[in-house]
């Protein structure tokens, strides 16, 4: 009847009744199109559409069936989350800015549209001319009207265009919202990773982000708002999450949630936090010069720690470390016996460090 009918939860693998559809095997008689499912034959219109949802993260659809299917993947990006924030955002802070952007895009679709129609006439005209092109009067008449057409619809495009690069450079500014706000749900979801009872839908943070929005402080310059809601919603995720978590795993949040947030702001690299959670693990070299008093793990991380690039540094800071305890090996020693060498000066890189 020309509906359009949607199948929910389907897995790896789809009914082979449905291949007829999936197939197209559409047998035309005379004017009337029927397709037929089992033993028995419908009617079939052209505006009929089907579609079929997994709730599966990740399915691995067979070769066959993704050739007779146009597969959409509707997984949250960290990108298009950032996106999706930042209109909720805008939408309460700069409404009208959202709409007008809303109202731009709408416009530029239209204008397309209306462009694309021109140029298809054209064509068509052109493909249907019998003889020279100059003995037709409606034909030059056509091309008049829409070169004409075409030169204000590409007018109308091009000050679009310039409309929205200064609507989103206003949008932009409340983009480190969104930015934290992305990266705070992916902390949340990664928790689940360590218990699948941690599981969080996208709906429920989003109300902890609206809450972050609507119950902040109030100011009047855009970076001290923009600060004040990074402020409140940072806090009430955390505070909210951490609340549902069991004592053993709050320090992993807390890590992943720092960490987070220090490699978004290109403050830290993900190599950078390897370093901190393997060190060296992947290390082998069983060449320590220290057996005596240090710990072949101990000389492994020291290894890892000196072949390491931090972030924005050009050279390897630790790079001359072992060198360093081979040429002043007591000293190291005792600072390494100490029960707190946190509280006291480091050897040779105190005032660097």
């Amino acid at each position: 009847m020309g509906f359009p009918v949607l199948i929910e939860s389907i897995e790896n693998e789809v009914d082979p009744m449905l291949d007829p559809i999936l197939e197209k095997q559409i047998i035309v008689k005379g004017r009337s199109k029927t397709i037929k499912l089992g033993d028995q034959e419908f009617d079939y219109d052209d505006k009929f559409r089907l579609y079929m949802t997994s709730r599966l993260a990740n399915p691995h659809f067979s070769p066959e069936l993704a050739a007779k299917a146009t597969i959409i993947d509707f997984t949250v990006t960290q990108g298009g989350l950032e996106q999706q924030l930042l209109a909720r955002l805008i939408g309460k802070e700069q409404k009208q800015l959202e709409d007008q952007l809303q109202q731009i895009q709408e416009e530029v679709t239209s204008n397309t549209k209306i462009l694309q129609n021109y140029e298809d006439q054209l064509l068509e005209r052109l493909a249907n001319v019998e003889g020279s092109l100059l003995d037709d009067p409606e034909i030059i008449d056509v091309l008049a009207t829409i070169k004409t057409a075409s030169k204000e619809v590409n007018e109308k495009l091009k000050e679009a265009s310039e409309k929205k690069i200064e609507i989103n450079e206003k949008r932009e500014l409340f983009r480190p919202v969104a930015a934290r706000g992305s990266v705070l749900y992916f902390c949340v979801v990664e928790m689940t990773q360590v218990n699948w009872m941690y599981n969080t839908s996208l709906s429920q943070f989003l109300g902890l982000f609206d809450y972050g929005i609507d119950k902040s402080p109030k100011a009047q310059l855009v970076k001290e708002r923009v600060q004040i809601i990074i402020n409140w919603l940072t806090r009430k995720v955390y505070r909210y999450i951490n609340r549902g978590l069991f004592e053993r795993d709050k320090v992993t949040f807390k890590l992943l949630m720092a960490t987070k947030i220090l490699i978004k702001d290109g403050r830290l690299t993900s190599a950078d936090v390897g370093l901190l959670l393997k060190a060296g693990g992947g290390i082998d070299d069983r060449n320590n010069p220290f057996q005596s008093w240090m710990q072949q793990k101990q000389w492994l991380n020291l290894k890892a720690l000196s072949k390491h690039k931090f972030n924005n540094d050009h050279a390897m800071f630790f790079k001359e470390l072992p060198d360093r305890i081979q040429r002043n090996e007591q000293v190291w020693k005792k600072w390494i016996d100490e029960n707190e060498p946190e509280i006291i000066a480091i050897p040779d890189y105190e005032e660097k460090i």
